[in-house]
């Protein structure tokens, strides 16, 4: 059965980048008002968000404390987006080879073997350091 009249939920619409950079402040808001804390768990689409902020907040200042002390991962689905992209109204990932190892705390990256986007997407857990970087591969799918 097709889902096709159902509501995709995302946290912005990819065509309407100003309503991603809204995602965005109010995701930085929130943490200021309500953070610091000790860690981040986020699904999907959620970790794209996390780790799109987190290379933000790691490029804006290597030597800023992070709003989370380490960040667990679960099936994400696209890579991380250039923030300062998104800011001007273009919705494109991040670079990759650039951001290698930006992102300083502790990260656990999980997905299922069986989950096509994640499994597409795996290295974005590169801009994550690679001495605090732990992933794990399930045999499931996305879940």
């Amino acid at each position: 059965m097709a889902w096709k009249d159902e509501p995709v939920y995302a946290y912005f619409d990819e065509h309407n980048p100003q309503t991603g950079f809204a995602a965005y402040h109010y995701l930085e808001d929130y943490l200021l008002d309500e953070g610091p804390y000790d860690g981040v768990i986020a699904f999907s689409q959620a970790g794209t968000m996390i780790l799109t902020y987190l290379i933000h907040l790691a490029k804006r200042d290597p030597q800023a404390e992070m709003p989370f002390k380490f960040a667990i991962i679960l099936s994400i689905t696209h890579p991380p987006l250039d923030y300062e992209a998104l800011q001007k109204g273009r919705v494109m990932t991040v670079d990759l080879e650039a951001t290698k190892g930006i992102i300083p705390i502790p990260t656990a990256h999980i997905w299922g073997s069986l989950d096509e986007p994640a499994s597409r997407v795996a290295t974005s857990n590169s801009v994550c350091k690679a001495e605090v970087r732990w992933v794990y591969v399930h045999g499931r799918g996305h879940e």
